[in-house]
């Protein structure tokens, strides 16, 4: 899935920076590259993505969570965040991103 994301994100005339695959290396990107937007997949590795979910919010950054689960079984202080569900067509990833970079920034 990442790299559809990575591949529709990049022809449409973004730079994509990843995919990126673990947490560690997701914290780091977010401090160390400039970050316009991130795509979050809920599940990491098998692991859920909280940390990186909640840096990314601290740090005011827009983000965009995904999950074959449905949006009503995140933790509450992320429901209010842009969301897509798996399966997604490229039509709802690109509406979806377009839509929240247009978004007016909310604070943390």
């Amino acid at each position: 899935l990442a790299q559809f994301v990575a591949a529709a994100l990049g022809a449409a005339g973004w730079t994509v920076v990843g995919p990126i695959a673990d947490h560690a290396s997701a914290l780091q990107a977010m401090q160390s590259e400039p970050v316009d937007l991130v795509l979050l997949d809920r599940m990491l590795r098998g692991e859920e993505a909280i940390a990186i979910a909640d840096a990314i919010i601290e740090r005011g950054i827009p983000c965009v969570l995904m999950s074959g689960y449905s949006q009503a079984t995140l933790l509450e202080r992320f429901r209010n965040l842009p969301f897509l569900e798996k399966p997604f067509t490229i039509s709802a990833l690109l509406e979806k991103v377009k839509g929240t970079l247009e978004r007016p920034a909310e604070g943390p």
